[in-house]
């Protein structure tokens, strides 16, 4: 099996509602930004509110208010001085935590927050210098949240870490808060490391945003429900939403930015040449047992060692070393047997020291403990993550 140098981040979607037309003072719609007095009361960020879906009347922008500065990220490039000041010279894991975006060393032990505010998913785009991720908002009351999506609201935001001074940008607000989330590129640029970026199961639909070099946009998508014709909740209705010209001069500079090289660690370097089964105590009844795929970025596998099936087929994969023959936790620990679905892998990002990975906002360790988000609660879902400078993106 050829080697496959992976450079992508995983993704999570969902739904993309509709809004009522507006009567006289309209809230900002899916995929639109709120008037400024509108906006759902959060901690004050970044300097600007941008997006507005072109099926929709544009609703005029106010001046913004003087705000408190959003808290100060970077000056020059904030890979360097994260990496340094962190990192200490090694790898920086960003991760998306309920008290802000975070940014921690490899260990765990150093960290700062770069944005405040519940994260829910966050996508660290190489290629671009980029964070992108999405933020949980307060949800409205009264006549202004009619118009609005069910359920709990998030904003899309991005973090550009070649600004002299980076600050959170806003590109979308008041969209549906457990969407699943894409970044997709469209240039097929030869050498791109990240052409899409998923952050989550592919099941229900979802959300792409889309960097078009003409026409940067957000777009519904298809889960694999949908497309097997199955009913997974509230699908996305068929859509695009454009951003106003300023956001897509920014999101056209964004795509158009040359790609920083990065050089394979000699610790990821592993066999060229894999099977495609093995054979996985207790996992017989299904052809897809003992299935068989590289751990990007270690000399670890991931193997399927339970299939549940209805609908569909459901996995769960765990790590396996094919030099000891043994079994290993996400945490390092060794046995001769699978250790099932409490150890199962889903989307994951492996760090450049080839022994740390970020999955569902919590960095993982193969030689040590984890670093679990604070201040999460039993019902804390996040996905994404990824690492500064590089990293080895593992899909479901």
């Amino acid at each position: 099996m050829k080697l496959r140098y992976c450079w992508v981040w995983a993704s999570s979607l969902a739904v993309l509602g509709c809004s009522k037309k507006p009567s006289a003072e309209p809230p900002a719609a899916v995929g639109e930004i709120a008037p400024v007095e509108s906006q759902p009361a959060v901690a004050p960020h970044g300097p600007e509110v941008t997006a507005a879906a072109p099926d929709i009347a544009p609703t005029p922008q106010p001046e913004a208010p003087d705000a408190a500065p959003a808290a100060e990220v970077a000056t020059g490039n904030g890979v360097e001085r994260l990496t340094q000041e962190l990192g200490q010279g090694g790898a920086v894991a960003v991760l998306p935590w309920p008290t802000g975006l975070m940014a921690m060393s490899a260990d765990g032990v150093r960290r700062e927050t770069l944005v405040d505010g519940p994260v829910g998913w966050a996508a660290v785009d190489h290629d671009a210098q980029i964070i992108w991720f999405g933020r949980h908002i307060a949800r409205p009351e009264g006549e202004v949240a009619k118009d609005l999506p069910e359920g709990d609201l998030q904003e899309l935001m991005a973090l550009d870490l070649l600004a002299n001074k980076a600050e959170p940008r806003r590109l979308a607000t008041n969209l549906p808060r457990d969407v699943r989330f894409a970044v997709r590129y469209e240039d097929a640029r030869e050498g791109r490391r990240n052409p899409v970026m998923y952050l989550g199961r592919r099941l229900a639909d979802g959300i792409d945003l889309v960097l078009d070099p003409e026409n940067p946009r957000l777009e519904s998508s298809e889960g694999v429900y949908t497309e097997l014709g199955l009913t997974a909740g509230p699908g996305v209705p068929e859509r695009r939403s454009g951003f106003p010209a300023e956001t897509v001069a920014w999101l056209k500079g964004v795509v158009s930015r040359p790609t920083p090289d990065f050089e394979r660690p000699a610790c990821a370097v592993a066999a060229s040449e894999i099977p495609e089964t093995i054979k996985v105590p207790g996992c017989t009844d299904s052809e897809y047992c003992g299935q068989v795929k590289r751990f990007e970025g270690t000399a670890l596998w991931q193997v399927v060692a339970e299939v549940s099936c209805g609908d569909t087929c459901h996995f769960e994969t765990n790590l396996y070393d094919p030099v000891a023959k043994v079994w290993v936790s996400r945490t390092g620990v060794r046995q001769d047997k699978p250790f099932g679905e409490a150890e199962s892998l889903h989307a994951t990002w492996v760090g450049p020291d080839c022994r740390g990975f970020v999955m569902d906002g919590v960095l993982w360790r193969l030689d040590g403990a984890p670093t679990r988000p604070e201040g999460a609660g039993p019902v804390w879902k996040a996905r994404g993550g990824g690492w500064l400078g590089g990293h080895f993106f593992n899909p479901e």
